[in-house]
């Protein structure tokens, strides 16, 4: 079974359905049965999400409206 280090190095891939079926199936496995790397999951995805709707440049006034939609979303 992944260590919780593991799940984190591959969280990134995991995502984005990149794992072989043998790690998927691992991955899960882990996520079973650790509700810490469930939370980290869950959270690493709400920043990607939320990263793929800022729009670039970032000016002052934009952080405020990302903490309040981060804040709606937890």
């Amino acid at each position: 079974m992944l260590s919780c280090q593991d799940l984190v190095i591959k969280a990134d891939s995991y995502l984005a359905n990149e794992l072989t079926p043998w790690q998927q199936a691992q991955f899960r496995l882990h996520l079973a049965v650790c509700r810490n790397c469930r939370r980290y999951l869950k959270t690493l995805r709400l920043t990607q999400e939320v990263s793929k709707q800022i729009p670039l440049p970032i000016r002052e006034f934009d952080v405020e409206a990302i903490v309040k939609r981060i804040q709606q979303d937890c």
